[in-house]
């Protein structure tokens, strides 16, 4: 393979300077088309005894995914680096399918200074968590 072929290359003007070709490798090309991110958030809703047992479970399934990918040899580093990613991003659409569902909407912050503290706190969705039924029996 002809060194040309292995990197693509692309313009860049770095601050005035003449421009220059910067060689790409493969999973930095990846990341600046898009395709995959420096780093993976995932939100687990852990505010319900129910999400503890679904989340271990869930947690459990993708390791064992993404270790099927640190032990595959047919693919590049770049390309197990993405597919990770990818199966991190199904995990978090599995977290957010949990029931029960947060019963706050989305963006609807409501901050007070509640229990004497000299710190706001968001109470957006305390007085639904109060009428649970479910939750009562925790004390």
């Amino acid at each position: 393979m002809a060194r040309k072929d292995k990197y693509r290359e692309i313009d860049i003007n770095w601050h005035g300077n003449p421009s220059r070709k910067l060689k790409l490798n493969k999973t930095m090309y990846k990341i600046s088309s898009g395709m995959m991110k420096w780093k993976r958030r995932i939100n687990i809703p852990m505010w319900h005894p129910d999400h503890v047992g679904k989340a271990a479970n869930i947690l459990r399934e993708y390791a064992d995914r993404i270790e099927a990918i640190t032990k595959s040899n047919s693919m590049r580093g770049s390309d197990r680096t993405m597919l990770a990613q990818q199966i991190l991003v199904e995990m978090n659409h599995q977290f957010g399918m949990i029931s029960p569902q947060d019963p706050r909407a989305p963006a609807a912050e409501q901050y007070e200074y509640i229990n004497g503290n000299n710190h706001a706190t968001d109470t957006n969705g305390f007085d639904d968590l109060a009428k649970r039924d479910e939750l009562k029996n925790d004390y």
